[in-house]
């Protein structure tokens, strides 16, 4: 594949780097809406809001009591 002198071969927004825990692994996915669904199911499968693996947690707890409280509520009316 050949470029011009002045031309990249791909957008900065096509590329995602993945730190691993022994090495890095650079990705280029040029088609934006399969980089939207990666970086969705990147992120529920790492537990993610923030781009930190678990950081999803508490939030998912405290929704998960909210609907434990609702449930007995209606249950016991």
């Amino acid at each position: 594949m050949q470029f011009l002198k002045n031309e990249v071969p791909f957008n900065s927004w096509e590329c995602i780097t993945l730190q691993l825990e022994h090495r890095d692994v650079d990705l280029i996915i040029d088609n934006e809406k399969s980089m939207k669904m990666f970086l969705k199911i990147l992120s529920y499968k790492m537990n993610s809001i923030d781009g930190s693996k678990d950081s999803a947690q508490k939030i998912k707890e405290f929704m998960y009591n909210g609907i434990k409280k609702q449930l007995a509520r209606k249950n016991k009316d």
